[in-house]
This record gives structure tokens, C-alpha cells and sequence, in this order.
């Protein structure tokens, strides 16, 4: 429909520029259901554009960048040539910093990472203000409009994660900087500085992000767990499903890094602190002439990351986190539950020892800095002198002691096992079909035989979205998390067919069909 006629049927049904778009985002979203509602929601979204909705057009761009990473001459579709003039257009105005994004996601989809990395720059600022005006929103009881509540089409748009270009800075600048001839050292400290402003605004993706720059080839890190904990609290189900692991499967020293000595004394300690400060340095400290040291939740978890100090409270605590994960239908989690649901007896070296709890001076390993740093460690034939103690020495020594049994599981449930393992088959069943399907949908191109402007998504909501059974669609529901898995489907099919198999487990639906046949030896 041309603008004219559009804005005056708007106009005789009273409904503003953004109402249409909520409309048209309803009728796409509900396509799966009804082909010809999407399409029409499809064209309302195109006409919107043509008549200079902002929003419109950052969301038919938006989309198109996703699907360029199938197909990239969707950015050059006579269809949205439109919106990208008008996106172009919103971006010279500087009159959206969500457009700049837009903008930079495209440029960085040609190839083009110098114009991307200039654009994100250049909406960082009004990004942060934003993110800042609504945490003060929110910490206020006045008339302020509470950012929880957004009108429908600001929530629709903040669904295209436009808000946070520190994350589209910080991947490219981490990606650049692995490259040869880049200057690596500018492309970390880029890389760092817009992790640091992501982690500021509280953003989950960027203290996911920054746990994942702070793994260690040892273990993990006391700035892992802070930045994963962040993560996972704000609902990141990826850290979530990590936070799972590192509960389930750490044993104690559970972090690998040593607490600074002005934190000191922690349960973590491999040595005592250094000298005492001395009278006049504390004196100094008391005038203000000499910095005291600060405390902040990163370090203070020196003192709290040894809780819970139980198998049991560790085991049950890693359930709670998987809960997130499981919720958004992420494969892997699925395939840990039914681990855990297997075990037994808990893991006895996952008890944080008595000694570490009570702050006792035989917890330490070291008798200084410089032994630890030398790794001479206070006694080389250290045998554990007790179970209470075992764990406080490091794995890599030697002992003759047998490890002590830990508690039963409570989760142990051989039933709910094989109910997980089964989620694991049905989201490998929903890969194929979609593997399938696109192949269909490919072969159809090439023969001419597909509807013009039919993109793959569009194939995939009219064939296999709309037939496919629950138990397979749900897992197509959220393609983001599908996204992630995809590149381990195949090995953890693999594993959730070993334990079948080596269990002997035949697994039925709840309709008694069967699912997988176990194959006996």
C-alpha cells in the first residue's frame, strides 16, 4: 500500500505509527500458525518504513543483517532497499543511537569493520546515557516512567538488542585481536574498554563476556565467578548452565587464584599474609596519607566462594542454576541433569575442609609468598593427616589415603535421568528436521519453484514450524539458544547414546513410543 492511503486507514481507525508496528510485529510473530498473517504482517512492517516509522525500519534491517549470515544477498533485496536509505537517513541525522547500531551491524556483515567499529563508537555514548537515566529511573518512587514497564513497540525493539553496542564492540575488537599483523595490544584494550562499560550498565552479555576473558588455562578465577555470577543472576541462561557446572564438578581449592594479602585471612589462603603494618604506616593510613585498602564484591568473594562448603549444598545449589538453562530449552543443560541425576554418592572433594572454614594455619600449603612463588611448598611428603584436612592440599600431591565417600545424592533419580536424556533425542530430532527442510527449501530455489522474497525462516514457518509436534517444536522456539548448541548437537547426541546404550535404557514418550532402542552388547 502506498504512505497515503496507509497513514489515512491508520487515521480512520485511530491507530498512531506505533500501534501498527505492534500489530504488524504480532502478525510476523504468529506466522508460524497462519502464513498469510505473517506475510501481512510482513508488508505492514515494509509500509511503516516507506512512511518513516523509525522503529520499522531498524527492525526490517535488523533481521535482514541475521539472515545474511545464511544468506547475504538478503541485504542487497530490492525489498528493503527502502529501509536501508531511510536507516541511512536516521543515521545522518544522529537522531537514534539504535539506527548507528543498525548501521554498524550491516557494515560489519559486508565486511566492512573499520565503518562498524566507528559507528558502535558513536552510539556508545547516548547508549550509556540511556542505560544510566533508566537505573535512575528505576531507583526512584516518582512519576519517572519505570524502564520495566516500556511502551509495547520500545519492548518489541529491545527485543533486536540494539541498546548495548559495547557488546558488538568488545566481540569484533576480541576477534580482531587474534588476527596477524593487527596491533594486538590496541585491540584488547579496545576490547577491554568496552567489556568495562558493559560490565558498568550491569549488562548480562558483557559480564558474560568477561568471565569468559577471564577463564584460565588452571581453573577458575575469583573474576570468573564474580562476572559469571552477574551474568547468571540477570537471567543469562548460557552462564547459568556454566555456573551449574562449576558446582557440580569443582573440587576444593574451587578457585585457582590467591587472595591478595590485604584480604587475607580467607578461607583460600596457600600462605599467611606478609608483615603486620607497621605503627607509623597505620598512622599514616589514620591521617589519610597512605591509601587503606579497598573492599569490593569481586574480592570479597575470597571470603564468600567457599560457601556453600558442603557436597550436598554445592550439588543442590548447581540444580537451582540449571534451572534457567532448562527453561530455554538449552540442550547441553539436559544432558547434565541426567549426569546428575545418575550419580550416586556426591563428590567428597567438593567439601570445603574444616581447616579452610576455621581459618586454621594448617590450611596453608606455603610458609611465605616467596615459598609459594617457588613452589616449596612447607612439607614435600605431606601425607593427609585427616578427612577433615584432605582436601586442603593441593590434587597434584600424592597421597595414600583413600578418598572418603561422599554424601548420597539427593537428586538421584534414575527416572528423571532418562526423562533429560530423552529432552537430548527430541532436540537432535528437531535438528534434522530443520536440516531437512532447509535442503527442501534449497533444492526449491535453484528449480525456481520457491514463492519470490521467500527467505529460509519464512520456508521454516510454513512447513515444518506449523507441523511439527511439540515435543520437536518447542525446540525451534527460541533459535538464539538453538544457535549456541548447534555446534556440539552432534556430540551430545552422541554421549546421550552412549549412556542409553551402556545402561541398557530403552526410552518411551509418555505415550509408551519409543524414543531410542538401546543397542546391547
Amino acid at each position: 500500500m502506498e504512505p497515503g492511503p496507509f497513514n489515512k486507514l491508520l487515521e480512520e481507525y485511530g491507530l498512531s505509527h506505533d500501534e501498527a508496528f505492534a500489530i504488524a510485529r504480532v502478525l510476523v510473530a504468529t506466522g508460524s500458525h497462519d502464513s498469510e498473517q505473517m506475510f501481512l504482517g510482513k508488508k505492514m512492517l515494509l509500509t511503516l518504513s516507506r512512511v518513516g516509522h523509525a522503529y520499522s525500519t531498524m527492525t526490517i534491517v535488523a533481521q535482514a543483517v541475521l539472515q545474511a549470515k545464511r544468506k547475504p544477498g538478503v541485504l542487497k533485496s530490492s525489498e528493503i532497499a527502502f529501509s536501508r536509505a531511510h536507516l541511512r537517513q536516521l543515521v545522518s541525522e544522529g537522531s537514534s543511537y539504535k539506527a548507528m547500531v543498525v548501521e554498524g551491524n550491516v557494515a560489519n556483515a559486508e565486511g566492512d569493520e573499520n565503518r562498524a567499529i566507528s559507528l558502535w563508537t558513536q552510539a556508545m555514548a547516548a547508549a550509556v546515557e540511556e542505560s544510566e537515566a533508566e537505573a535512575m529511573a528505576r531507583g526512584k518512587s516518582g512519576n519517572a516512567r519505570d524502564p520495566n514497564n516500556p511502551t509495547l513497540a520500545e519492548y518489541l525493539v529491545s527485543q533486536l538488542q540494539l541498546s548495548s553496542p559495547w557488546i558488538e564492540l568488545l566481540l569484533v575488537h576480541m576477534d580482531r585481536s587474534k588476527r596477524r599483523g593487527l596491533d594486538w595490544a590496541h585491540e584488547i584494550a579496545q576490547c577491554e574498554w568496552a567489556m568495562r562499560i558493559g560490565c558498568e550498565q550491569s549488562d548480562p552479555d558483557a559480564h558474560y563476556y568477561a568471565a569468559t576473558y577471564n577463564t584460565t588455562q588452571d581453573g577458575y578465577s575469583s573474576e570468573w565467578l564474580y562476572h559469571i555470577t552477574k551474568a547468571a543472576s540477570s537471567g543469562h541462561w548460557k552462564a547459568a548452565h556454566e555456573l551449574a557446572e562449576f558446582y557440580t564438578n569443582t573440587g576444593w581449592k574451587y578457585l585457582d587464584d590467591e587472595p591478595p594479602d590485604d584480604m587475607k585471612p580467607t578461607p583460600f589462603d596457600s600462605y599467611p599474609a606478609g608483615r603486620p603494618a607497621s605503627w607509623w604506616e597505620k598512622a599514616l593510613e589514620f591521617v589519610g596519607l597512605k591509601q587503606t585498602s579497598t573492599r569490593d564484591s569481586k574480592r570479597d568473594l575470597f571470603h564468600t566462594a567457599a560457601y556453600p562448603s558442603s557436597d550436598a549444598g554445592r550439588f543442590r545449589l548447581a540444580m537451582m542454576w540449571l534451572e534457567v538453562p532448562l527453561r530455554q530449552h538449552y540442550a547441553p543443560s539436559f544432558l547434565h541433569k541426567a549426569k546428575m541425576c545418575m550419580e550416586k554418592r556426591l563428590w567428597s572433594k567438593s567439601n570445603t575442609p574444616k581447616s579452610a572454614l576455621q581459618l586454621r594455619d594448617d590450611r596453608y600449603a606455603y610458609a611465605s609468598r616467596e615459598d609459594y612463588e617457588k613452589g616449596k611448598l612447607i612439607d614435600e611428603r605431606w601425607e593427609y593427616e585427616s578427612e577433615d584436612d584432605r582436601e586442603a592440599r593441593k590434587p597434584s600431591l600424592k597421597t595414600s589415603s583413600p578418598e572418603p565417600e561422599g554424601e548420597p545424592n539427593p537428586y538421584y533419580d534414575l527416572e528423571e535421568a532418562k526423562k533429560a536424556l530423552r529432552e537430548v533425542f527430541w532436540a537432535y530430532r528437531a535438528h534434522e528436521m530443520v536440516k531437512k527442510d532447509l535442503a527442501t527449501y534449497e533444492s526449491r530455489r535453484l528449480r525456481g519453484l520457491s514463492t519470490k522474497g521467500l527467505v529460509e525462516e519464512d520456508f521454516l514457518q510454513e512447513s515444518l514450524y506449523r507441523r511439527a509436534p511439540f515435543h520437536v517444536w518447542k525446540w525451534l522456539v527460541f533459535p538464539e539458544v538453538r544457535d549456541k548448541y548447534l555446534p556440539i548437537i552432534e556430540r551430545i547426541y552422541s554421549e546421550a547414546k552412549g549412556i542409553c546404550d551402556s545402561e541398557g535404557w530403552d526410552l518411551y514418550d509418555e505415550h509408551n513410543a519409543l524414543v531410542y532402542k538401546a543397542r546391547r552388547k
